[in-house]
Order: structure tokens, then sequence, then C-alpha cells
């Protein structure tokens, strides 16, 4: 169990925020400094946990960036099994700060959790942040049950003009086919960064029949038909969805997959193409 602890500037004498934490791992903590560093095109970095682990799950790469941040990090040696690096927090460059956090404290969770899960550790998330992060001022919104216009309008109502200076993120399920409309709705009242998943991928344990996140292909095709340029390669996006319908062994829900995009055309069926020579 680890616990973190911050107190606001605007709860401290010298206008400075802290962040701090506790945990229970028995092992040697250090800390180390990691200069700014460059990184070839085609470098990965291994993540996530291995059978050894508390909680097993299966090592996987995840390509890394080309620069990352010097920063400031407590490292430790050992702690259920977690693979090293193990970073348990710092402050990079950019001022940006982390602390790691573990919790077995809901059994729920840890019921669903499966023996090949994938993906980053509580560690790993620690690290990428100090090695990536430029700001820590960003805020996500979160709805899966498919809301409406005016809940979508209540909620960012009541949070942007608090919390002017985040970068707000809409993270939608497109349960009851609400994801795109939300999505058009929040640019219009200034929010630019939106979560997708390709093909549509997604779900949620606590809402039985709810859909996946809004489908990335289908939001991008949305976005430049009305002119918005996003710097994404449609066909290839799509390329990309089907090869992760051949892995997943099913129909992905996304719509640009069935029918193309809006540019494509069809031949004129014979019967028609007689009548238009005739005519």
């Amino acid at each position: 169990m680890s616990y973190a602890i911050y107190v606001g500037r605007n709860r401290t004498a010298d206008g400075c925020a802290y962040l701090a934490g506790y945990g229970d791992e028995p092992s040697s903590h250090w800390l180390e400094l990691a200069p700014r560093q460059e990184h070839a095109a085609d470098a990965t970095i291994d993540v996530g946990v291995g059978p050894e682990a508390a909680m097993p799950g299966v090592r996987t790469s995840i390509p890394q960036v080309r620069q990352t941040a010097r920063n400031l990090r407590v490292g430790y040696s050992y702690y259920r099994g977690v693979p090293p690096p193990i970073t348990n927090g710092g402050l990079n460059e950019h001022g940006v700060a982390v602390r790691d956090v573990w919790s077995p404290s809901n059994p729920a969770l840890i019921g669903m959790t499966r023996p090949d899960q994938r993906g980053l550790n509580y560690s790993d998330l620690a690290r990428i942040v100090l090695e990536r992060a430029h700001t820590a001022r960003e805020g996500v919104l979160l709805r899966t049950l498919g809301a409406s216009r005016a809940q979508v309008a209540r909620v960012l109502e009541h949070v942007m003009p608090r919390f002017p200076g985040v970068e707000w993120t809409i993270h939608t399920h497109d349960t009851r086919a609400m994801a795109i409309p939300n999505i058009l709705f929040a640019m219009e009242m200034g929010v630019t960064h939106f979560d997708a998943s390709i093909g549509g991928l997604g779900g949620c344990p606590f809402a039985p029949g709810a859909s996946g996140n809004v489908c990335t292909e289908d939001l991008v095709h949305c976005l430049h038909a009305m002119g918005v340029t996003t710097g994404i390669d449609l066909d290839r996006l799509v390329a990309v969805s089907r090869r992760v319908e051949q892995i997943v062994g099913r129909p992905m829900p996304g719509q640009i997959i069935k029918a193309g995009p809006s540019t494509r055309r069809y031949p004129v069926p014979d019967s028609v193409a007689g009548r238009l020579k005739a005519s």
C-alpha cells in the first residue's frame, strides 16, 4: 500500500506546492539525477509486470519518445515482484512532479485483473510522466453511459470557468451513439483534446452493455469532413483498424471500416447504366 500527499500552493506560507508520500515497500531507496536524453526513432521501453509479480502479467514494449526530460527522482529496488527500474516519484525540468501510488484496497478491481494483464504498471507511469510531461495542467472528463448535450454543457460550464488554465480532455464511450455529437459540442465550447480507440475497442465492467470508446477512425473522418486538420492519415488508420479486427477475431463497431470514407465511389449498377445510356 502507498499513499500520496499533496498540498496546494494556496495552502502554504511560501506559495510553493508540496508533493510527498509514504509506502510500505521493504527495499532500499536512492536519489538519482537522470539527464535529458535523445533516443533513436525506433527505440522502445519495456513496461508492465511479469509472471513473478504478486499480480502477474505479461511484459510488453512501447515506443520511446525522441527526447526525454532531465529529472530528479527516487528509485527503489523491490516491491511485490514489480521489475526494475522502479520509480518512486520525482520532479522534471518542466516543473512536473509525480508520486507513484499502488493500492490493493478494492477487491473487485483485483478480481477483474487478468493474469495476462498488459500495459504500464504504476511505477512505469511515474517514470514516463517524469520523462515526457511538459505540464500537469490537464483535466480529463469521462462519460461511459452516453451523456446528452445538456449534460455535457452543464459539466463544462461548471468546471471550465473555475480552472481557466487547465487543458481539458474529453473521454467518451459511444454508448447510445452519443460520443461524436458530444465531442463536436465540446469543441464548440473550446475543448481540443479527445480520447478515442482504434475500431471503437473498449467497454466498462460496471455498465453492462456500454459501448467502447469513440472510434478513432470515425472521429477523424468526421473532423476531416468538417475541414478540421488532424495530421492523421485516415487510410492508414483504417488499415490498422482492419488489422486489429483480425487480431481480436470479431468485427469492430466502427462505421468507416465498414462503409469507407465519404470520398468512396461505387460503380453504377448495370440496370441503371443501361437507362442512363438510353436517355
